[in-house]
């Protein structure tokens, strides 16, 4: 059975890119809300068993959680992207896979992180996308996405003059929560933020915690 296209694109493009993402992503101012959101997920997870940060791209939040003293391990679908992964933190444990279909057993993790990873899944293909995220977490176990919001689907045709053929969706934070409730989850917090400022395409910003039922 053939993937689907936005898959394809998706992995081709950061492939192209990664090189160019991870230079970028090191010198990134990081936002003080990205900190405290991850502070507070890591006091839920930390201790209870491994936690998966799904989309890890090069392993920035990855590393981020250890630090923290959470076990956690990261996937990606760029085989590039692990590839800087595992060469800037040989320390850590990363491996390719789709978040659409994930080669872990069911009810694998304490914890579960889709940081900027389910923004390029089209909204037709976004109850399939978190209902995995969902199966491979433990009834009791955490599960925190953080995601653009509030505007219209924006398809560059390059990123850093490298061309890509991306779709990066904002679904509404609201709507998410809903979707999480209807996937067997309680949402604990949900917090919108403004744009960052500077040049780029601005937009707020979503963090959802929320903890399976059961």
């Amino acid at each position: 059975m053939s993937e689907p296209d936005f898959l394809t694109r998706t992995r081709i493009s950061y492939d192209a890119i990664a090189d160019a993402y991870a230079e970028w992503i090191r010198d990134m101012e990081v936002s003080p809300w990205d900190d405290a959101v991850l502070a507070a997920f890591a006091r839920r997870v930390a201790g209870r068993g491994p936690v998966l940060d799904a989309g890890c791209g090069e392993g920035r939040i990855t590393a981020q959680l250890v630090s923290m003293e959470v076990d956690a391990r990261g996937v990606d679908l760029s085989p590039e992207m692990i590839r800087n992964a595992q060469a800037f933190r040989p320390d850590l444990r990363f491996e390719v896979g789709s978040l659409m279909d994930l080669p872990y057993e069911d009810e694998a993790y304490a914890g579960v992180v889709a940081w900027y990873s389910l923004i390029h899944v089209p909204p037709s293909r976004l109850r399939a996308a978190v209902a995995e995220l969902v199966r491979v977490l433990e009834p009791g176990g955490w599960f925190l996405a953080a995601f653009q919001t509030d505007a219209e689907t924006f398809r560059p045709e390059t990123l850093a003059e490298i061309p890509v053929s991306l779709e990066f969706h904002r679904p509404d934070a609201a709507e998410f929560g809903a979707l999480l409730g209807d996937l067997g989850l309680d949402v604990d917090a949900t917090t919108v933020r403004a744009a960052d400022d500077g040049p780029g395409h601005p937009t707020p910003h979503a963090y959802v915690v929320a903890r399976k039922r059961g």
